[in-house]
């Protein structure tokens, strides 16, 4: 049986200074059922790769988010993505590993797949992560190189005052830290302003920027994500390099108003 998804499709997280995607997240999408069963980690990174290398981003130098699962031997686990990556033709600093840290997550495994990572030099991303006590205490611990907040503290940010405030403290210890914070699922231009203007500069969100498979010729040279800072530079598009939703014009709009206000 094949063991490969039948679909695999990357998400862009886009600069919104630039309007250039700095890292695409792999997404397996209508999963064979093999990769339920057996060594399903070995499985899930080599498809994934396979189909970034076939999409032209090994040779782009672009770089992949890979969703790890906080499980079982993190060794193990991280030795099956390395496997796959010099399969592929990836560099393993053009891999981020995806480390979820959520509510109702295991934050003791997550602690330790996060040690496994660090310990071999690869960059990690909190993902879902929102200020809760024993995220917090994780990350007073590690040094992430990314944060992507949680929805649930984003959605509708435009309206809670409280949880801008909770938010602007997020900045300014990601600041401290030279961590990246990247917004998920953004869906309203309200959302879009407000976190602009709170200094989030990278986000992941479809209303954004669609997740698919590229072709070679379509992917833009890897760029380093920046210090959060305001910069007056004009937006020229949301993601030069990718189609994007109607929805999604409104970038440049909205930055502008923001920097106005």
């Amino acid at each position: 049986m094949n063991a490969t998804p039948s679909r695999i499709v990357f998400q862009p997280v886009i600069d919104t200074d630039t309007g250039m995607a700095i890292a695409r997240q792999a997404r397996i999408i209508e999963a064979d059922l093999d990769l339920a069963s057996g060594d399903r980690h070995r499985r899930r990174f080599d498809a994934m790769l396979a189909a970034a290398a076939a999409a032209g981003y090994a040779k782009a130098d672009a770089r992949i988010a890979v969703p790890m699962v906080a499980e079982g031997d993190s060794g193990r686990q991280v030795a099956a993505l390395f496997r796959a990556a010099l399969a592929h033709g990836f560099r393993t600093t053009q891999l981020i590993l995806e480390v979820r840290v959520g509510t109702h997550d295991d934050l003791g495994a997550a602690a330790e797949l996060i040690d496994t990572c660090t310990a071999r030099g690869m960059e990690v991303a909190f993902d879902a992560f929102s200020p809760g006590p024993a995220q917090i205490r994780l990350l007073a611990r590690h040094t992430p190189r990314y944060v992507k907040l949680d929805v649930a503290l984003t959605r509708n940010i435009d309206r809670s005052t409280t949880r801008q405030l909770i938010l602007e403290g997020a900045v300014r210890v990601a600041r401290t830290m030279g961590a990246t914070l990247i917004a998920q699922d953004i869906a309203t231009s309200g959302e879009l302003s407000t976190l602009y203007a709170l200094g989030i500069r990278h986000l992941q969100s479809h209303w954004i920027a669609r997740a698919m498979q590229e072709p070679a010729a379509r992917v833009a040279p890897r760029r380093e994500p920046r210090v959060v800072h305001v910069t007056h530079r004009r937006l020229t598009g949301h993601d030069r390099h990718q189609p994007a939703l109607p929805a999604a014009a409104p970038v440049a709009e909205i930055r502008r108003q923001a920097l106005a206000g």
